[in-house]
């Protein structure tokens, strides 16, 4: 293969990367999985690490396929679409339990002792552990193994001469999903550090928006693979 054709099919995978990452159950996964009062930096950080666990996927399926010649199993595939389904309808109902406590907690109707007068922590509840930062890398890894995910990464590895070829065409696509995960992160971040600063009640009320959809698509997901 020229070495031009093969620079625009890696530029290719860096697009169809970037396009990816965009998905609506990404997106929703993320902003639902993300503590609420978050930096820039910690939103960035959760991102990464979700695009770290979709990167090990896809590079596991293309060696997978390049070296033993083996395409990722539909069931496995299909079992990993449901798993991700049933995170993303537990991420939206957890997220609307925070918010209803927190409107529950700010009119006065919870104890105290309870944390109910606090509605900072009641959104962020369980939110900064690093058992909570590591499970968004497992989550990645399933999404880069469901669907369509590997089957839109590896489309073009056909038209590679060599494994190395297609291997630096799946790198290309994982950090395509990286940087589009990034500059997510940064706008999420951005967007929850100065609501959280000031308009929590605002915040809660987006967490709403955001909940309701992940629920009804993660829904959407398990009932389609069934």
């Amino acid at each position: 293969m020229q070495g031009s054709n093969l620079w625009e099919i890696l530029l290719i995978g860096v697009g169809l990367g970037m396009l990816h990452a965009l998905d609506s159950d990404h997106l929703l996964t993320l902003a639902n999985f993300t503590p609420n009062r978050t930096s820039i930096s910690n939103s960035l950080n959760f991102c990464s690490r979700w695009a770290m666990g979709h990167g090990v996927a896809i590079l596991i399926v293309g060696v997978a396929v390049v070296v033993f010649q083996q395409a990722i199993p539909f069931r496995l595939a299909s079992m990993a679409e449901r798993v991700v389904g049933l995170v993303l309808v537990l991420l939206g109902l957890g997220t609307l339990l925070r918010s209803a406590r927190a409107f529950t907690a700010a009119r006065g109707f919870l104890p105290r002792d309870e944390g109910g007068a606090n509605f900072s922590s009641l959104l962020n509840r369980g939110s900064g552990s690093p058992w909570h930062q590591h499970r968004v890398v497992g989550i990645g890894f399933l999404h880069g193994i469901s669907g369509s995910a590997a089957l839109l990464a590896l489309l073009p590895m056909t038209q590679l001469a060599t494994a190395l070829q297609a291997m630096a065409y799946l790198l290309c696509f994982s950090l395509g999903v990286l940087f589009a995960m990034l500059v997510f992160g940064g706008v999420l971040g951005g967007l929850f550090q100065r609501l959280g600063q000031r308009y929590l009640r605002a915040l809660s009320v987006l967490r709403l928006i955001i909940a309701v959809p992940a629920i009804i698509i993660g829904a959407l997901m398990v009932v389609n693979q069934s």
